[in-house]
């Protein structure tokens, strides 16, 4: 599998979840959120299956939309729920245990997937979610049906013009990063897709401000903190270099899947270290300066990776740089959820949650494909100066063939080495290019958290 057909699969899946999430809204207003939690936990693990079955490219990425479109309100569901489960003293400690957990599967999904795949079979990769979710939708019949009734919100009209101008902005979106390196506004067709784009985007913001009945409640970004919150939340995802890290130490490091994961995994312990006490740290720091600080830690531990990543780098090395990865993550992600949600009223906290998953995910779909887009160019672009660099008329090259040539290489043999070594030393220069563009977005998302309001001054919503 290419990298290209890879990031595709990957956008697909981000592209469907983000549209899915608006028709949450229509089915638990039909359903109710409890109902509609176990419809789509139960068509993402028939979608698993039917991912793990698929017999070409094309079938896989029909069955990876399904997967897409059925996950997307699972995770605003469920926070929504755990929220109206927990008394109001213990919801702070419900939100934590919640975000700890999503920081910790996608640390804790990569030595997974390592292991399944070094032993068993990519399609296991899918296979794995049915008696996992077997199990979890029978525990969710019993407690949910049992426990109380599910309520069902007032039939209001679907936005249909919000959703379809945001569906097509995203399938606009995802064909011209799709282009390859030949993308120029020039070219008529680019420009048209370009322009369409930025229409349809602007139509849909158009629609939610002054619809009758938008798909999001967008005054709640008038609420400073929650603007904050959703923005900085959302935008960390721009860069994902979690897509791009395992594939890096596999081509360039000659890791194993299951090395990769295990290499990626050391971001998920601190989460299970320090989780459940950032609720007493946040009594004692005010959760905008965790955040800064999280946001300091990840653009430092970024811009040391870009002088240590070459040929040589340890293993231990990429181990020690994931763990305050995590340290990071843990810092930001825990208190910026209670910080964008502190000050939104408490029948507002459902459709609080919707937007700003609908914002993260949009953010994490657009951010695979500018992440694959930014390395896929750097690399084209360092290959072309190291090649152009070692020809066969510079003393450089001359020298380093003559010396491959003398330990016993054929000439041809010669040219293949340099030809590796040049896309090796690319690749490395390519995600250094990607820490350093990671390391400008966190400094400019740390100073933008220092605006939000501080927690501590308003009572809690819970």
């Amino acid at each position: 599998m290419s990298m290209f057909e890879g990031g595709l699969i990957s956008s697909v899946f981000g592209l469907s979840n983000a549209l899915s999430i608006p028709l949450m809204k229509l089915l638990s207003s039909t359903l109710g959120e409890k109902k509609t939690y176990i419809f789509s936990f139960l068509l993402f693990v028939l979608s698993s299956i039917f991912c793990g079955l698929s017999l070409g490219m094309f079938p896989l990425l029909f069955f990876r939309v399904i997967q897409g479109v059925s996950s997307g309100p699972i995770i605003p569901l469920s926070l929504s729920i755990l929220l109206s489960t927990y008394r109001k003293k213990d919801r702070t400690s419900g939100v934590s245990l919640w975000s700890s957990i999503v920081v910790i599967a996608p640390a804790v999904g990569p030595v997974i997937g390592g292991v399944i795949c070094k032993y068993l079979s990519w399609r296991w990769l899918f296979f794995i979610n049915a008696p996992v979710g077997l199990i979890c939708l029978n525990l969710l019949f019993k407690d949910f049906f049992s426990s109380s009734k599910d309520d069902t919100a007032s039939s209001d009209c679907f936005d249909i013009l919000g959703y379809f101008s945001v569906s097509i902005f995203m399938i606009l979106w995802q064909v011209i990063i799709s282009h390859d390196n030949s993308f120029s506004f020039d070219n008529p067709l680019d420009f048209y897709l370009v322009f369409l784009c930025i229409l349809f985007l602007f139509l849909f913001f158009i629609s939610q401000i002054y619809g009758e009945n938008p798909m999001f409640d967008v005054s709640l970004f008038l609420n400073k903190n929650y603007l904050i919150g959703t923005v900085c939340l959302s935008c960390s995802y721009l860069i994902n270099l979690s897509t791009v890290l395992p594939i890096f130490l596999i081509e360039v490091h000659g890791y194993d899947l299951l090395s990769a994961g295990l290499a990626c995994a050391s971001a998920g312990i601190p989460p299970l270290l320090i989780s459940s006490k950032i609720k007493k740290i946040m009594s004692i720091v005010n959760p905008k300066h965790l955040v800064f600080t999280g946001f300091v830690l990840y653009a430092v531990c970024l811009h040391w990776r870009t002088s240590m990543f070459q040929t040589n780098t340890s293993f231990e090395s990429v181990c020690i740089s994931q763990f305050f990865i995590g340290v990071a993550s843990t810092l930001f992600f825990i208190p910026i959820t209670d910080i964008t949600i502190s000050y939104v009223k408490r029948k507002r906290i459902g459709s609080a949650l919707t937007l700003n998953c609908f914002c993260k995910t949009i953010c994490s779909a657009i951010g695979t494909s500018i992440t694959y887009r930014i390395w896929n160019s750097r690399l084209f672009l360092h290959t072309s100066r190291l090649s152009d660099s070692v020809n066969y008329y510079s003393e450089l090259f001359r020298s380093e063939n003559s010396i491959m040539i003398s330990k016993g290489l054929s000439y041809y043999n010669s040219l293949s080495f340099i030809k590796n070594e040049i896309l090796v030393a690319g690749k490395i220069e390519s995600i250094n290019d990607l820490f350093f563009c990671g390391v400008i977005l966190n400094v400019i998302l740390a100073c933008v958290i220092l605006m939000s309001t501080s927690v501590e001054k308003y009572p809690s919503p819970y």
